[in-house]
């Protein structure tokens, strides 16, 4: 139904590790990555058949439901057609480009044909997942050399505050799972030269800047903006979202004003 999708799996720190190229090029969804290729490692083989043109029309493969091309690290490629599903015994039947068979199967587990474009595309803003974060401090306005308003870190398993101050691990985790939860209404992913000022404009006195470190020692860095009145060619309410530029992502995220507050909470805020 969305015709061809491409996903790439990057090396460097993003969480998920994977972007989606094709249709639109946005993070991809690390859950339906995962649920697609754990499909394909657990495909159970009822029975064996010849790969012969009769076979191939009988099992619906000359005009197959689903095809995946499967690029591996040794530059070799794989490729696999899928025919229609069975639904009286749940059952399929697949081709392999490097097997001279048709394999009747299970139904593959995952229904990728039915994915929609929403399915497949991260819409969380951070993509740093909370047991893995190191520290992260979060400042009123732009860094510039002032302190943070909230700054938390971890070491030896026990978060601490400000002067070192021992935090509750439950509450802090509970706080940095509600900001890693985050999710955008809208991607910026088409800005016309009027759009890319506005936002340049907005960004560049931010209300809030946020610093995250990965356990990894890798750094995120968010700036997030004031509610906002309205962006051109961009149809929203007025006052009712408020920008997010992630370090770590390619476009700008618009959010609702309502998780504006996540932002301003304090130690005292924390621990409550």
């Amino acid at each position: 139904r969305l015709g061809e999708c491409e996903f790439l799996k990057n090396s460097g720190a993003r969480e998920s590790g994977w972007e989606l190229l094709t249709p639109r090029n946005f993070p991809a969804n690390p859950k339906a990555v995962a649920r697609i290729l754990d499909s394909l490692k657990n495909i159970k083989i009822r029975k064996i058949y010849q790969k012969d043109p009769i076979n191939m029309a009988n099992f619906s493969l000359d005009s197959p439901l689903l095809s995946l091309r499967l690029s591996l690290e040794n530059g070799e490629s794989i490729e696999l057609e899928v025919g229609l599903v069975n639904p009286i015994d749940n059952s399929t039947y697949l081709m392999s480009s490097h097997q001279n068979a048709i394999y009747h199967v299970d139904a593959l587990q995952f229904a990728m044909e039915s994915l929609d474009l929403a399915d497949l595309i991260d819409s969380k803003i951070f993509s740093i997942e909370p047991e893995n974060i190191a520290s992260l401090k979060i400042y009123r306005g732009a860094k510039r050399g002032n302190p943070p308003h909230l700054l938390l870190t971890k070491l030896n398993g026990q978060w601490g505050g400000k002067k070192n101050h021992p935090m509750p691990n439950a509450k802090v985790f509970k706080y940095l799972k509600k900001l890693a939860s985050l999710k955008s209404t809208f991607i910026l992913d088409k800005a016309s030269e009027d759009l890319t000022k506005k936002l340049n404009k907005y960004l560049s006195t931010p209300l809030y800047t946020i610093e995250i470190e990965d356990l990894e020692k890798n750094s995120f860095t968010y700036n997030i903006s004031t509610v906002i009145n309205a962006l051109p060619q961009i149809k929203m309410e007025k006052r009712t979202n408020f920008i997010i530029q992630a370090s770590d992502r390619r476009y700008p995220y618009l959010v609702n004003k309502e998780y504006l507050r996540t932002f301003n909470k304090t130690e005292k805020a924390i621990k409550r």
